[in-house]
């Protein structure tokens, strides 16, 4: 189980995100004519601890969430709800221990030449978690 499939069942599983999107979270980019609003999921680095002489199980990895609308004020309103299920999340998802999530950064996007234009919220958060 990656750690991409946890924050996929964290976010699906939020009732305040799923009443939003649904299961319209898509890895990298949506399929083309997906309804809106949509998010899309990226890792963008991972960091490894190590030992002295052998994995220590623990990872550090940044994934950006992007939250797509029509409108501004849709597509804040879902990165809303996106950070307030992961900002500060310690638990277990999917069966990867989650050991904190943070939200490292966000910027607002516009995308004109999309068809529909499109507004982007896009976050980045550095997730500590175990891996298998």
């Amino acid at each position: 189980m990656s750690i991409e499939r946890a924050l996929y069942s964290l976010l699906t599983g939020n009732a305040g995100v799923a009443a939003l999107i649904g299961e319209r979270l898509f890895p990298v980019v949506a399929p083309l004519g997906t309804a809106t609003p949509y998010c899309t999921y990226q890792r963008i680095s991972a960091r490894r601890v190590r030992s002295l002489t052998q994995r220590s199980g623990l990872s550090f990895a940044r994934i950006q969430v992007d939250a797509l609308a029509t409108t501004y004020a849709g597509a804040r309103g879902l990165a809303d709800a996106i950070r307030a299920t992961l900002d500060g999340y310690r638990g277990t998802a999917g069966g990867i221990a989650i050991e904190s999530a943070t939200l490292q950064s966000d910027q607002d996007i516009y995308e004109g030449e999309a068809e529909p234009p499109l507004y982007r919220v896009s976050q980045d958060f550095l997730l500590a978690h175990t891996e298998e």
